[in-house]
């Protein structure tokens, strides 16, 4: 199968599984810590000049391929307005990552991400990968040729780190050469640098002329009024994983990228790791929790959604059946969102709780792992969590 007909194929199976979506599950916001993103999202609908509503998901292999995150992308993108493909990592930041709303290329990186190879000093960049490289390493960020969405930038805005005998960047917007970035400091801190252009089609390259670098992403934004999506899934990531970004890194990361809404999608891993037993589930909730406050700190104004697991089966006795700590695992998540200041969607009772993933692999919307949705069924998990968003806002 071709690119633009494998493209072609995931546009029609998520099509399909909109036209038989489940019923609205409402997203629990008791206290209103929604009212930010909103908010937000009602001056985007108001087409204030410069309005863009910017979303980040966090969640580990179930979205790190972009097909949840991508379907949540397009349809509030169509529905408000194309504010942008968001964020892009320099690199790979783990082997199943996908952006379908941008496009990269890249060479001389070496990865550096929260769950594999750690970094001494926790400067992952808020997306949880860091991407280091001397003279040759370079990335090229460049709009789509093709589909409705993303092929169009106004602004590609650069994060990097600035650190003792860091190195040179130099900049080429389509071809021709747009400056440099010296990446050296007497104090160690995160460097943006944004270049302009004017809206349309273009491509950023980045590339180290000297020394030693450490580079984190790039966003690519239009002018607005619309809403970005960002994806920052990463294969095996966990609640532990995610909080060894370090506070006051994250603080300056998450405060330029200026985010409306923080959402987290965890937990297939760690369904592996704790017994349902109460002791191991208090544990989790404990980790599950100082993951939201440092998130709640490092971005104090913007509105924090906790997506529960979706249900994951296990082969036992040659039966397939739920994870037996999933249940509780959901509840604790309810738990530490609210007293984490967090909203909360229910994804797991929503796709029919303990045992529906078998019932979804079934009618084909499955993997056969039970544990990671194909095309058809992360578009069903992705229009689930539009509708509430959608449901909630009015």
């Amino acid at each position: 199968m071709t690119t633009r007909s494998a493209a072609l194929a995931l546009t029609l199976c998520a099509s399909a599984a909109h036209a038989d979506k489940l019923p609205l599950k409402a997203i629990e916001d008791p206290t209103g810590q929604m009212s930010h993103f909103y908010g937000a999202l009602a001056r985007v609908k108001a087409k204030q000049p410069g309005a863009i509503a910017r979303v980040l998901h966090y969640g580990d292999s179930i979205t790190s391929n972009d097909s949840v995150t991508r379907r949540a992308r397009e349809r509030l993108q169509a529905t408000f307005g194309d504010g942008g493909a968001g964020f892009m990592p320099f690199g790979m930041p783990s082997p199943s990552f996908r952006h379908f709303t941008a496009r990269r290329t890249q060479k001389g990186w070496k990865v550096r991400n929260v769950t594999f190879v750690h970094l001494a000093d926790g400067r992952y960049g808020f997306g949880g990968a860091a991407f280091e490289g001397g003279p040759g390493a370079q990335s090229t960020f460049s709009t789509m040729n093709k589909g409705e969405l993303g092929k169009q930038v106004a602004r590609f805005d650069i994060y990097y780190l600035i650190q003792p005998k860091g190195g040179t960047l130099a900049l080429e917007v389509d071809g021709k050469p747009a400056g440099t970035i010296e990446t050296a400091g007497d104090k160690i801190a995160s460097g943006f640098k944004s270049v302009d252009v004017p809206d349309g089609e273009h491509a950023l390259t980045v590339r180290v002329t000297a020394g030693k670098v450490r580079v984190f992403g790039v966003i690519m934004e239009r002018r607005g009024p619309g809403i970005t999506y960002d994806n920052l899934g990463l294969a095996s990531n966990s609640a532990k994983s995610l909080k060894g970004i370090r506070a006051d890194h994250l603080r300056e990361q998450l405060d330029h990228r200026g985010a409306d809404l923080i959402v987290v999608y965890l937990g297939t891993n760690e369904a592996d790791w704790y017994s349902p037993a109460a002791k191991s589930m208090a544990e989790y909730q404990e980790v599950y929790g100082e993951l939201l406050a440092g998130l709640r700190a490092a971005a104090p104004r913007a509105s924090c959604l906790v997506m529960s697991s979706t249900d994951a089966a296990v082969l036992t006795d040659g039966k397939w059946i739920s994870k037996p700590p999933l249940a509780p695992m959901v509840e604790a998540q309810r738990k530490a969102a609210a007293a984490k200041g967090c909203a909360f969607w229910d994804s797991f009772t929503w796709m029919g709780g303990k045992g529906s993933v078998v019932k979804w692999r079934r009618q084909g919307d499955w993997e056969p792992d039970l544990i990671h949705p194909n095309a058809t069924g992360a578009a069903k998990v992705a229009d689930g969590l539009v509708d509430a968003l959608i449901a909630g806002a009015k």
